[in-house]
Parts: C-alpha cells; structure tokens; sequence
C-alpha cells in the first residue's frame, strides 16, 4: 500500500509540471523539454 501511495504522489508532481507549462501560451523548446524531463525525473 505505501507503493501505491508513493506513485500517487509522483503522478501528482508530475502533473504539476504539465501544469506550469501548460499556463504559458507558447512555450520555448527547452521549457517544454525541461517540464518532460522534469516528469520523467519524478517518477524515478
């Protein structure tokens, strides 16, 4: 249960990233690599 628990709270920082970077009408290139590679990071 503590698993799931962990995941859950990943997903949900990761979804804060998406967040942040779906505010801004046209993100640069890298802002929009650095929130994937942010996404990635957290659900290590």
């Amino acid at each position: 249960m503590e698993r799931l628990h962990q995941r859950l709270t990943s997903a949900e920082a990761a979804l804060a990233s998406f967040g942040q970077i779906a505010g801004l009408k046209e993100p640069s290139d890298i802002e929009r690599d650095a929130a994937i590679q942010r996404c990635i990071y957290q659900r290590l």
